[in-house]
């Protein structure tokens, strides 16, 4: 179980999770736009768009970002 741990810790994928209050993002690259509406972030040269309502960033450190709000829409595209 700890190396399973330890695994996921070092891991550089990214992970894209809807959770009932908002999305969390581990492992994105960089961050190119926030508003309430709309936050668009890199994530392993693909871009991610999401779409809601009253969104904050409630979390942001190098390698995680936590959004609340409504949530709409998630969506992945090549860069």
């Amino acid at each position: 179980m700890l190396n399973n741990l330890s695994s996921y810790l070092s891991s550089n994928e990214y992970r894209i999770s809807v959770l009932p209050t908002g999305v969390h993002v581990l492992n994105y690259k960089s961050v190119i736009d926030i508003t309430s509406e709309v936050v668009i972030i890199n994530v392993n040269n693909r871009i991610s768009k999401i779409k809601g309502k009253d969104m904050k960033a409630v979390k942001l450190d190098k390698n995680e970002l936590l959004i609340t709000g409504t949530i709409l829409e998630v969506t992945i595209d090549e860069k």
